[in-house]
């Protein structure tokens, strides 16, 4: 058998742009706390003014009778406690208006890391290892001029954008993977493939990935990867360090 051949492959993520919606019953338990806080809490300065609105309005004058409401308060502000809330809560519609339609996005298009807002994106490249052409992680082939962090940030430079602003976590892999394969000759042939984790920009959309095909790579959830990785083996490795939080 020839000597191992040393790769470093980067796992290159997007963090979550949004928090995660929460389950049923997540959200019982955040209005219990809600509810507990409310009812341990001194009035607050909103609920003064509650009830300073309810005796201004007690004293308002009725249709013919002249006002008994001092000019100090005629002054005051016309917008009311209940006026607030309710503004508050047409902007709080409106967000959750906009969450929705962000965390919708285009699903389909995965040469788009500006999908599934909610959920880290890792980001999957077509490549040719040996003699086939497979889906994975990127890597790069460790030659004797190059560490592994050197050789990952070769890759990262050669396929990232500026703008990506990508960042590579420290110099030891968090996993590795070894497999054979044959050579046109039959030689078997060994890969090690370490993983080095990095991030981009979450706000980066990462629709510049510089490959020569846009169909060469893929933003993918970690419930995606065995919609692109046929080999079980490899997907098991991955799905042991690639985690969601």
């Amino acid at each position: 058998m020839a000597m191992w051949k040393i790769f470093a492959s980067l796992r290159i993520y997007r963090p979550a742009v949004l928090s995660k919606t929460l389950s049923a019953f997540e959200e019982r338990v955040s209005n219990l706390y809600s509810e507990l806080e409310v009812q341990n809490s001194h009035l607050s300065a909103h609920e003064k003014r509650h009830e300073l609105d309810a005796k201004r309005m007690s004293r308002a004058p009725r249709p013919q009778e002249s006002s008994s409401i001092p000019k100090s308060e005629e002054k005051e502000s016309l917008l009311t406690a209940k006026d607030m809330e309710l503004a508050w809560e047409a902007e709080m519609a409106a967000f959750q208006k906009l969450r929705k339609n962000l965390q919708l996005g285009d699903k389909a298009d995965v040469t788009t890391a500006w999908r599934k807002l909610d959920t880290n994106l890792t980001l999957f490249t077509c490549q040719t290892l040996g003699n086939c052409k497979n889906w994975g992680l990127p890597v790069i082939e460790v030659t004797e001029n190059h560490t592994l962090r050197s050789a990952a940030d070769l890759l990262a430079s050669k396929l990232l954008p500026s703008e990506a602003k990508c960042k590579i976590f420290g110099n030891t892999p968090v996993a590795v993977h070894k497999y054979h394969y044959r050579t046109a000759d039959g030689e078997k042939q060994g890969v090690q493939m370490y993983f080095l984790n990095a991030y981009v920009d979450k706000l980066w959309r990462g629709e510049t990935v510089c490959l020569p095909d846009k169909s060469d790579f893929a933003w993918l959830s970690r419930d995606e990867f065995d919609t692109y990785i046929s080999d079980r083996h490899y997907l098991r490795r991955l799905r042991s360090f690639i985690v969601d939080y």
